[in-house]
């Protein structure tokens, strides 16, 4: 018993020395959690992620009543895109739209 006892505080003496020995050579060789994260050139951060997708033809939204939300299949217009007020304010609220997609939009 005694000599488990002795063996098994020598394995963990052991194992926080390796532990301690592989941090050290993680720590001085850069790597793990020890690695420096590369900075992003400025040109690349302005890039919208929506770029990247094509418009959609159709969407769903949700027109809101008394008994709940009910889905509809709504066709995207493809006139003139859309414009963003310079600042909307307090002047519109949630009674004057459909759905919840269309203040979503207004407010993005």
């Amino acid at each position: 018993s005694k000599s488990f006892d002795s063996q098994k505080k020598q394995f963990m003496l052991d194992l926080m020395e390796r532990i301690q020995t592989a941090n050290k050579q993680a720590q001085s060789n850069q790597v793990g959690m020890y690695t420096s994260c590369t900075t992003t050139p400025q040109n690349e951060m302005n890039i919208a992620l929506d770029d990247q997708f094509e418009p959609l033809e159709y969407t769903v939204q949700t027109k809101w009543s008394s008994d709940g939300g009910t889905p509809q299949l709504v066709q995207q217009s493809s006139s003139a895109p859309f414009v963003v007020p310079k600042n909307p304010g307090d002047i519109k609220g949630c009674s004057d739209f459909d759905t919840y997609e269309a203040s979503l939009s207004y407010y993005e």
